[in-house]
């Protein structure tokens, strides 16, 4: 993404208190207080920990903060990590109305990343975030891994648009829509049927 958009889409963001959770290697420029879960362990971040603000150490679960204690939220690249991401939302949205938030798409989970200790992969049908759980074991389809190969035109054209195919971001003011897939909730509709 160009330093100009990076920059122009937050112009509007209102001035005041501003966290950013998990501010990891990368903090949003505009925050002024971070938030951390671990301080000490890089195993999830691509770098390491900055610190060049105020941080509290905390977790997106149970964030230590009042209610709209925030004029607003940046939570980039943590949602797809987490045991519970309804709680964490519900968590975002007490403390603040108004907020970005960024995860890798579901394309660009499956594709590219399949991290272990990815959780959910992520995606948007209009306006509603769908978390879907990810299995222990992904199959490996061959189509999958022809699109791996970096001569293939369609690895180069997803690999041309990057933000617009690999990212999912969204802003949001007053609430977050979401939906859960999980297998257990799958498991427990089908008992009750």
């Amino acid at each position: 993404m160009n330093w100009f958009y990076k920059h122009y889409r937050y112009a509007t963001v209102p001035r005041g208190a501003i966290l950013d959770i998990g501010s990891g290697s990368n903090p949003f420029w505009r925050a002024n207080i971070l938030m951390e879960r671990f301080l000490e362990d890089d195993s999830q971040r691509p770098g390491i920990l900055i610190i060049d603000r105020p941080i509290v150490c905390g977790d997106i679960h149970n964030i230590p903060f009042v209610d709209n204690a925030f004029r607003f939220i940046h939570c980039s690249h943590i949602l797809e990590h987490l045991e519970s991401p309804e709680k964490a939302i519900d968590e975002i949205m007490r403390v603040s109305q108004y907020g970005f938030i960024e995860t890798p798409s579901e394309i660009h989970e499956f594709l590219d990343l399949n991290f272990s200790f990815h959780r959910w992969a992520i995606s948007a049908e209009n306006d509603i975030l769908v978390f879907r759980e990810k299995p222990q074991h992904i199959p490996v389809h061959p189509l999958i891994e022809a699109l791996k190969d970096k001569l293939n035109r369609t690895y180069q054209f997803i690999s041309s648009h990057h933000d617009q195919i690999n990212i999912l971001s969204r802003f949001w003011r007053d609430k977050i829509q979401y939906r859960i897939e999980s297998t257990a909730v799958q498991n427990n509709l089908k008992r009750v049927q």
